[in-house]
């Protein structure tokens, strides 16, 4: 199983080698395209430079995708699965999280995360993307792209912190 533990936050965080990010699933039965989303995973996961972290929505997963899921892990070098620690806690270890419909982007941007908004793995809108406040990227391409970015500059983003406060503010 490679299910994350807390001391493992305590380990790396505050490393600078590898650009820490947490994948916040919804579950699947939200429009959620699961193809789109095991290609995203294993695309970041053969990034260089980047960890990645999986949280499985509050409500949990059906068993036929959490079986995809733990498939999908088996043949991953850098993910984990984290499903007993909090989101918090995942934002405090994280540099960096991407998530496509959950809640717990309002957190992100308020704890001033940078936010990736993969739109193309699900057919949802976000307040989020509406309003601008966040890093919307529209193929597993365009995701590439954004992390290799962040390696570079981890406190990059394409959207402003006013656009951020606007966002929050309404």
């Amino acid at each position: 199983s490679k299910e994350i533990a807390v001391d493992r936050f305590r380990s790396t965080a505050g490393n600078d080698e590898m650009v820490k990010v947490v994948l916040f699933l919804m579950h699947e039965k939200y429009n959620v395209d699961k193809n789109s989303l095991i290609e995203t995973i294993k695309t970041i996961d053969l990034i260089p430079g980047v960890e990645l972290v999986l949280k499985p929505h509050t409500r949990g997963m059906s068993d036929v995708f959490e079986e995809i899921l733990r498939d999908t892990l088996s043949s991953t070098e850098k993910t984990t699965l984290c499903e007993t620690n909090s989101s918090l806690a995942l934002l405090n270890w994280a540099d960096v999280a991407v998530a496509y419909g959950s809640s717990i982007a309002l957190q992100a941007l308020c704890n001033d995360i940078p936010l990736i908004y993969p739109d193309y793995i699900d057919s949802n809108t976000t307040f989020f993307d509406d309003w601008g406040a966040c890093w919307k990227v529209e193929s597993v391409l365009e995701l590439r792209g954004a992390m290799e970015t962040l390696i570079s500059d981890v406190n990059y983003r394409p959207y402003t912190s006013s656009d951020v406060e606007r966002f929050l503010r309404e």
